[in-house]
């Protein structure tokens, strides 16, 4: 049996501490937001060891980057497939359940002959509050 040389990525206390701060927080937070959280535990970790965990963790696949577009990247603790909708005016993301997303997946493999490594849907509207917010400000 041969046994790689290949170091393998280990779980710094940095790195655990992020991890630990994006389970908990149950949102997709952003580096500036994990940053407050870590500050607001009284682990005062650089901005810089907060964006090199996060980068990390991704490349680990224990966590994935959501990066749309608009707005910083936000980070995902959810690995198996799921969507999210977003608010396009306050930025909130939530996750949604699909049951039939595994199958729509499975459906896109079978038709298209591709290894899918990923999947990304999104969907884009207003959040209750904000549609609160939109429908006082039109006065209704």
């Amino acid at each position: 049996m041969v046994l790689s040389m290949v170091p393998r990525p280990r779980l710094t206390p940095a790195r655990r501490l992020v991890l630990r701060i994006l389970e908990e927080s149950g949102r997709h937070l952003t580096a500036a937001e994990v940053y407050q959280e870590a500050r607001a535990r009284s682990q005062p970790l650089s901005y810089a060891t907060i964006y090199n965990a996060l980068n990390r963790l991704v490349a680990m696949g224990l966590v994935r980057r959501l990066e749309w577009g608009e707005g910083p990247a936000r980070f995902d603790r959810r690995l198996e497939p799921h969507a999210h909708v977003v608010c396009q005016r306050c930025g909130r993301v939530q996750d949604v359940d699909l049951p039939a997303l595994g199958e729509v997946l499975a459906q896109v493999q079978r038709t298209t002959a591709f290894t899918l490594s990923g999947c990304d849907l999104r969907f884009t509207g207003l959040c209750p509050a904000c549609q609160v917010a939109d429908h006082r400000e039109r006065g209704e």
